[in-house]
């Protein structure tokens, strides 16, 4: 069971549209998918859940009680070889009451091995601030995907939760993937100047040859809470979506 969290220390960079777009072209290739939504918003179990939710557990329940976590899974109508753990406001109250917890930052992936077996990808979307249910996500992850915007400051907030990473886990195996979104096309000498300073840092090891592209497509989708995949299969973000996949199935050998 690979275990992939999609994180990033600030907001707008696409990590929920990412999660969400990522779990179901897995599922069209027959991975067995769990999205864990550790980001209270809860955008992303809506998207997948078609609008509304059929479980009230949430993923709070993982943290602050011992319901089975067979319980807490609702299945996508997009298809249903994706499973959910759905967020909502409830999930921040149980992540500030971790922080009296012994081995707290273990809870998740403890937790996680009660569905081993049961599926093939575990995707956990994480909320853009530090919080324990990050921390969480970082301890548990074999792979460490960050979307990140081709704006300079968004590359120092992926040098930060990658740091974090660091800090978190017990070993240096994680893998480490940057996706840069938000892509303009029209910007070349930005989007060369953006690609060089990632590479060039500490970081650089990290960045896919994949990106996203900025397209009003995947506006359109988060709107109609709908992933860009299925609602704009045409759509140029949705074939460098797919780009993406494919090129991190292929690194991890899945």
């Amino acid at each position: 069971m690979k275990i992939i969290a999609v994180a990033m220390k600030k907001g707008g960079d696409g990590k929920t549209t990412t999660t969400v777009n990522m779990a179901i072209l897995l599922a069209q290739k027959n991975y067995r998918v769990l999205v864990v939504d550790l980001d209270p918003q809860g955008n992303a179990s809506m998207t997948l859940s078609g609008g509304k939710t059929n479980n009230e557990l949430t993923s709070a329940d993982i943290f602050d009680s011992k319901i089975p976590m067979q319980q807490l899974l609702s299945t996508s109508p997009h298809n249903d070889m994706i499973s959910i753990i759905a967020a909502d406001s409830e999930l921040e109250i149980a992540a500030q009451q971790l922080l009296n917890k012994l081995h707290r930052e273990k809870i998740l992936a403890r937790r996680l091995k009660e569905l081993e077996g049961d599926f093939d990808v575990v995707l956990i979307d994480c909320p853009p601030a530090s919080s324990q249910a990050t921390v969480n996500a970082l301890y548990a992850c074999d792979v460490l995907l960050v979307p990140t915007e081709a704006v300079s400051y968004s590359v120092k907030g992926a040098g930060e939760i990658i740091s974090a990473l660091r800090e978190v886990q017990e070993h240096d195996e994680t893998n480490i993937y940057i996706l840069r979104t938000k892509v303009d096309g029209r910007e070349k000498a930005i989007n060369k100047r953006l690609e060089d300073e990632i590479k060039d840092s500490p970081v650089g090891h990290a960045l896919l040859d994949s990106f996203i592209a900025r397209d009003t497509a995947v506006k359109h989708s988060i709107i109609a809470d709908k992933p860009i995949v299925l609602r704009s299969k045409g759509a140029i973000a949705s074939q460098h979506y797919k780009n993406a996949v494919n090129e991190i199935i292929s690194k991890e050998g899945m």
